[in-house]
């Protein structure tokens, strides 16, 4: 730490266990945890360093059982590296315990993507002198060299002049990350979705991606990410290999392009069929359903006390420079076989809210985005696709701009035997020592069950959500309200025994909300 300083770590202490160096930090992340205790083990033995990561861990709570074991390699927050411990189960297989039947907790698998490391710094072609003048060079010689993706309307050239909008203009962002993830998820799922009629067995289909306005080592890592995907889903490890023709795209980067240029190929045997959400819900009826759980849930029972309508959110946060903006309802139409076009949709989606701003007519506060043809398959949802959108936003470097939080309709709160990864609620034992400090009696009058109980039910919704919120929004949220005597409330409300609403009527409320429409 000392070698190389981080302004957003705290130590909280040096310490020596079991001969191991035990190195404690609070770092803080625009994530909707907003900070985390970060734990480094340095074993003189065997001169290895492990990372562990722990919701729950404090300086009060640590012991060296904390490190999962000797050839575990937690996560490392820094550098970009994006990993988890070597022993954990393969992605897809975090379903409930075995060993827990209850219906309201769950033990989760946290799912390993390496990406490579490298410095986030590192020049793009649009920083150059003369970079207009290049750009075109460029891409003259880029159509030339693809001239049959040119005639073909599979070439396409990403223009990267957005930025974010800012009351100051000397201090816009640029929208690079977030557009190229944009642009590169879309490609994949419009390749892999060709109709059966352009399908002819042997003929290869290619289209040509060119990113000028991101880095090589960003081009890599959005690759690495979809390659995780296409291995698991292969390997039948993200268990959606029902025994379905799977749509396989192959990206590779042209190395020798002056810019990162991705080229996607798919061939007849790579062609998604009829893998599509059997009748598809219409966007209307699903967004209802949602408004009506926001109005159920967060307004009318008070579960976030900055959303006081099913339009608009971050009210009572004016005189922290946080408006008061709409919130941005959609729909994807993918099912479990087309997470590319789920992550095309979300990425498109929050694109959108941070090029319309934080404030004005067209101003956005945050997202919530169904996706219906996931309702069935929470561990996939829970596990590898917000695995896959955690990565993709540290891949962005959208981290300052948004959060990314988990909505299911058979949500299961944390059990607190492992780290579920960012986006999901507190687990088991924080929240139940939260209800300790805050409401004694409550406490004591709550089982274990009762407490995940009052967990989940923050976080059941009628269909699959993503929900994207801003970075400061999250910040001031953060900062003006108390998370233990906040959650202690919600869980008082939603199944408290003298107060609360109880599961039953909870359930009934949600099944009620899920056949809106029908």
């Amino acid at each position: 730490y000392k070698r190389t300083p981080r302004k957003d770590l705290h130590i909280l202490g040096v310490g020596v266990e079991d001969k191991c160096m035990i190195v404690m930090a609070r770092k803080a992340l625009v994530v909707p945890f907003l900070s985390i205790t970060l734990c480094e083990i340095y074993c003189p033995a065997c001169a290895f360093l492990q990372h562990a990561s722990n919701p729950i861990l404090d300086s009060s709570r640590f012991s060296r059982q904390n490190v999962q074991g000797e050839n575990d390699i937690v996560v490392s927050m820094s550098g970009g590296e994006i990993g988890l411990d070597k022993s954990s189960k393969q992605p897809g297989s975090n379903d409930i315990n075995n060993d827990s039947k209850c219906p309201f907790s769950m033990t989760f698998t946290r799912n390993r993507i390496d990406v490579s490391s490298g410095k986030r710094n590192e020049r793009i072609a649009s920083q150059h002198p003369f970079s207009g003048l290049k750009a075109k060079l460029d891409r003259a010689r880029l159509e030339l060299k693809y001239k049959s993706q040119v005639n073909d309307g599979r070439f396409r050239w990403l223009d990267l002049d957005s930025v974010v909008k800012s009351e100051d203009r000397n201090n816009n962002l640029p929208l690079g990350g977030v557009e190229a993830m944009s642009a590169f998820w879309r490609a994949v799922s419009d390749l892999s979705e060709i109709s059966e009629m352009e399908a002819v067995e042997g003929t290869e289909r290619t289209l040509v991606l060119a990113l000028p306005g991101v880095t090589q080592l960003t081009a890599i890592r959005m690759l690495e990410i979809y390659d995780w995907l296409v291995s698991g889903t292969l390997n039948g490890e993200l268990g959606i290999n029902d025994g379905s023709e799977l749509p396989v795209v192959r990206a590779t980067l042209d190395k020798d392009a002056p810019i990162p240029v991705i080229v996607l190929m798919a061939d007849a045997t790579s062609v998604q069929k009829s893998l599509t959400v059997s009748n598809p819900e219409k966007s209307l009826v699903v967004e209802e359903r949602i408004k009506a759980w926001v109005r159920r849930v967060l307004v009318n029972l008070g579960i976030c006390p900055f959303t006081k309508s099913d339009s608009w959110s971050g009210q009572g946060l004016a005189d922290l420079n946080i408006p008061v903006a709409r919130i941005a309802y959609h729909h994807s139409v993918a099912s479990i076989h087309q997470i590319a076009l789920l992550m095309a949709d979300t990425w498109e989606a929050i694109h959108d809210m941070i090029s319309a701003g934080p404030s004005g007519r067209d101003g956005v506060s945050s997202i919530l985005l169904a996706a219906p043809g996931f309702d069935d398959y929470f561990s996939l949802w829970a596990g590898p696709v917000f695995a896959m959108l955690e990565a993709s936003v540290g891949v962005a470097e959208a981290e300052s701009l948004i959060g990314i939080v988990c909505f299911h309709p058979k949500y299961a709160t944390p059990d607190g035997k492992s780290w579920p990864g960012f986006g999901h609620m507190h687990s088991v034992p924080r929240l139940r020592g939260w209800l300790d400090d805050n409401n004694v009696e409550l406490s004591r009058q709550l089982t274990d069950e009762e407490v995940a109980a009052g967990g989940a039910w923050q976080r059941r919704t009628p269909h699959a959500v993503i929900n994207v919120l801003r970075a400061d929004q999250l910040a001031a949220a953060e900062g003006r309200r108390s998370s233990s005597s906040l959650y202690t409330r919600n869980i008082d409300k939603l199944i408290g025994k003298t107060r609360g609403v109880g599961s039953g009527k909870l359930a009934a409320c949600l099944s009620k909300e899920r056949q809106l429409g029908r």
